[in-house]
């Protein structure tokens, strides 16, 4: 997850391993123990309750890679990358 809001839950499978950055909410594991294997690690997370820099992740990377004209193509006002 990159700067998400609202209640998660994240696990690391044996074959892969999940992430949390900027997640604004309540790390749901209290509430789904029934759902999840307590033997296996948890997921990474990091700056919980704080958004991380950049905002969009996806744009910041598609900027560095074909540009603010790429960029402006696919986003609204709101979406724009400082």
């Amino acid at each position: 997850f990159w700067n998400c809001e609202g209640d998660f839950l994240i696990q690391s499978p044996p074959t892969a391993k999940n992430y949390s950055f900027g997640h604004i909410g309540i790390n749901a594991v209290i509430f789904n123990a029934p759902l999840q294997d307590l033997t296996k690690p948890g997921g990474h997370i990091e700056s919980l309750d704080i958004h991380v820099a950049p905002r969009s992740l996806y744009l910041t990377q598609l900027k560095e890679r074909l540009g603010m004209e790429a960029v402006g193509n696919i986003i609204s006002e709101q979406q724009e990358v400082r």
